[in-house]
């Protein structure tokens, strides 16, 4: 019987609160982190949704970029809107923001940690910044932009 409670007490200060406090702490600032990464859009109108996106070719629709709907919208002009690319790397993944959310929308944008990304060579279709009924749009511009 004696055995079995020396084998007892040893197996329980094996496994002592600190440990388990110590992974718990961990945990928690493992999802802290992680739900800082994320975008929080909630006061911010919330998510932007689909928006024009050009890489290679013309902007077409993308959802994938973190963006808001105040970091798009708001404008009333076209010269309150500017283009921000979201590839840190190659310079691919142009968008139109509002330039005064230019700051917020530039510090979403992961930095480049490749020496050599090997980026794509291609000629972009032409495009601009548009504030198109209350939204910056990047436009394609191949035709000519009105």
């Amino acid at each position: 019987m004696t055995n079995i409670w020396v084998a007892l007490l040893v197996c329980g200060c094996g496994t002592s609160s600190t440990p388990l406090d110590a992974g718990a702490g961990d945990a928690d600032a493992d999802a802290d982190a992680d739900s800082d990464a994320d975008l929080d859009c909630s006061a911010a109108g919330g998510a932007a949704g689909s928006v024009p996106v050009q890489g290679c070719g013309p902007p077409s629709p993308a959802d994938r970029l973190p963006l808001c709907a105040d970091d798009v919208g708001g404008c009333m002009r076209d010269e309150q809107c500017m283009v921000v690319s979201f590839d840190d790397c190659c310079g691919f993944d142009l968008v139109a923001i509002v330039e005064s959310h230019e700051a917020e929308v530039v510090a979403r944008i992961p930095e480049c940690s490749v020496t050599d990304p090997g980026c794509l060579e291609c000629a972009p279709t032409r495009s601009e910044p548009q504030c198109l009924d209350g939204r910056c749009f990047l436009v394609d511009c191949s035709m000519g932009c009105y």
